[in-house]
Parts: structure tokens; sequence; C-alpha cells
């Protein structure tokens, strides 16, 4: 999946600029399975794995879509494609 939030009004950041924002990070996707033991088959022991994204981006971007710019999802974080853009991973 990919999605975006962007800031209501273009801001100017030829002269620089200044933000702070702040995120929280809960509730990972895990995912369990059972597993029957090939040798005794009566035991069963248990999988899980973690199912989460691939992370996400703060982006600066000057693209013709403004607002609706929406780059590709997985390595790509949402950013991917997206016109004149420069974004920090996390």
């Amino acid at each position: 999946k990919a999605g975006s939030v962007w800031y209501g009004s273009r801001v100017p950041v030829l002269r620089g600029f200044e933000t702070v924002f702040s995120w929280v990070i809960t509730d990972p996707s895990v995912e369990c399975t059972e597993h029957v033991d090939r040798t005794f088959s009566l035991k069963q022991h248990k999988s899980c794995a973690v199912k989460g994204g691939d992370g996400f981006a703060f982006v600066i971007h000057g693209d013709p879509n403004d607002s609706f710019a929406l780059g590709g999802d997985g390595e790509h974080l949402g950013y991917g494609g997206i016109e004149n853009s420069i974004a920090i991973e996390f």
C-alpha cells in the first residue's frame, strides 16, 4: 500500500525552512501459524512473524500533481516516481 499526507499549502523552501513532526508506530501486524512436528505428529509449535511495512518518508516535492502526487508502494515508500522530489526515509 501507499498513502500520503501533504501540507495544505505550498511552503517556500529556497531560503530554508524548519519543520517539526512526530509519529507513533504501534500494533505491528503479527501473523502466527501452528505447525505439526513431522516426527511426533501430536506435538505442535507456533511460529510468528511480523509483517510490517517497508517504512515511510518525509518528502518535499514540486510535482505538477501537487497534493495528489503519490509514488509507488513497497520499496518506493510512497514517493518513488514523484517528480522534482527529495525524501528522507524512515
